[in-house]
């Protein structure tokens, strides 16, 4: 699946320099790609699926990029671009995608949601907000095609 998400340029906390939010925005995008993978927590949560996913999605913010293989591509004042294959945990197969493949092909309606925010590691980033969240109903993954890299 694919998920895009859009910031408002003009949103207030951009707009201010000492804005937490805005701190920890704008020092993430001068991080390079695998300071971003120790920045972007999400939060993942199985409202209707099976009891296997819905154990496995614990609902408490995880740092993604050490769970997950993840890229980030960063173009200065435009956008930025951060892909996660969630089928393998990083290792490129083995057991993970295994039980996902799996577990996936059966799931014929899935409610979830997922919140992603970054990682306050300075005391000025505090408190950490959401940067977008996402709530998905009755996805069927069964009419899902697989992207392939480009």
């Amino acid at each position: 699946a694919v998920l895009t998400a859009a910031l408002d340029p003009a949103a207030a906390w951009l707009q201010n320099d000492m804005c937490p939010q805005g701190l920890v925005w704008r020092r993430f995008l001068a991080a390079d790609s695998e300071e971003r993978k120790a920045k972007l927590k999400v939060i993942f949560s199985v409202e209707v699926g099976p009891w296997v996913l819905k154990k496995v999605a614990i609902k408490k913010p995880t740092l993604i990029g050490k769970k997950l293989s993840m890229a980030s591509y960063y173009v200065p004042e435009d956008y930025i671009e951060i892909t996660m294959d969630v089928t393998n945990g990083g290792k490129g197969g083995g057991y993970e995608e295994m039980v996902t493949g799996m577990v996936l092909r059966h799931v014929k309606s899935l409610e979830c949601s997922v919140c992603c925010l970054l990682e306050a590691t300075e005391q000025d980033e505090l408190p950490e907000c959401a940067l977008f969240a996402a709530h998905f109903s009755h996805v069927d993954f069964g009419k899902m095609r697989m992207m392939t890299a480009m």
